[in-house]
């Protein structure tokens, strides 16, 4: 009989990292992204065998980040200060994902690492529910993934 595996999004945890340190943003409800996708080049040319399109992979995007929060006061500064990147040098900001999937007390979830900035944010007051924010990250360069230990 096989054994199904899989983690829950609970417990997973979103930071902005900055050398050592790093900041947990509280209160997440939903975690889209990283999605990556390859631009397609187009080189097909009058020598194409059969008139069929060629193409070559172009450059890898790795698209945009996004969550949403419980809305409260204490963190909307710091997310709000998110947006544009690191103002004061140009540079985007490191972010990490760390998913619940830890094999030990002591160990850490696997991680999804990206540079990036805060691409928007957005606010949510229903009538009859819960204040909530939504906070879009544009995730630039690379994306690496280490394993849970």
């Amino acid at each position: 009989m096989a054994v199904s595996t899989s983690s829950r999004g609970h417990g997973t945890k979103f930071r902005k990292v900055s050398g050592t340190n790093s900041t947990l943003i509280a209160q997440i409800r939903d975690i889209t992204g990283p999605e990556m996708a390859v631009d397609d080049i187009d080189i097909s040319n009058t020598d194409s065998t059969n008139r069929a399109r060629e193409f070559i992979a172009g450059m890898v995007d790795g698209g945009d980040v996004s969550f949403d929060i419980v809305y409260a006061k204490a963190q909307m500064t710091f997310i709000k200060g998110l947006i544009g990147g690191n103002t004061t040098t140009s540079n985007n900001d490191s972010f990490e994902i760390e998913l619940s999937d830890r094999t030990s007390t002591s160990g850490t979830g696997s991680i999804f690492a990206f540079g990036g900035y805060g691409a928007g944010l957005g606010v949510e007051a229903p009538f009859e529910d819960k204040v909530t924010a939504n906070f879009r990250c544009k995730v630039s360069g690379e994306i690496t993934f280490t394993a849970s230990s």
